[in-house]
């Protein structure tokens, strides 16, 4: 993403820039990383996490892979429109674990604390984990990963 564009909605406080961003190629990546994927693994269903943007990118993933699970790490949603689209047309419910630290300053909590209540209200069970720190995975995230991986596993 372009760090202009970034840094200029930081600024001006804009939270929900994301959500309204369609960036160029994306659906050529998620195509292309779905058929890696598809390809590099042969179970299904696929439990799917990502950090920052790749938490971005993972969330467009449902229409395109048998997942079971998404782990969500400090992100924003992108492109809310394509990802309503998405969870409208998926015919089961996702679980999904939820991580954001309170003072994350490249991607700020106060435009993320949306996201539990946004995948919730299409059904799908959403495991929250708020932690004092920034834009970071701590130890005790990666914990609470691991019980909710135990969980579904």
């Amino acid at each position: 993403l372009d760090q202009s564009w970034m840094q200029k909605n930081l600024e001006e406080k804009n939270h929900r820039a994301f959500g309204q961003l369609y960036p160029q190629g994306f659906s050529k990546l998620i195509d292309g990383l779905a058929e890696f994927i598809r390809r590099a693994i042969s179970k299904d269903p696929i439990i799917c996490i990502g950090f920052s943007q790749g938490a971005m990118v993972a969330s467009h993933l449902i229409s395109k892979l048998p997942l079971r699970a998404l782990g969500l790490m400090s992100t924003h949603l992108l492109w809310e429109e394509g990802l309503v689209q998405k969870l409208t047309q998926l015919d089961y419910t996702l679980d999904i674990f939820w991580s954001h630290g309170r003072e994350d300053s490249l991607l700020p909590y106060e435009g993320a604390k949306e996201i539990p209540s946004f995948y919730q209200k299409y059904g799908h069970i959403v495991s929250e984990q708020i932690f004092s720190g920034g834009h970071e995975v701590p130890m005790n995230v990666i914990k609470g990963l691991e019980s909710w991986l135990k969980q579904l596993c």
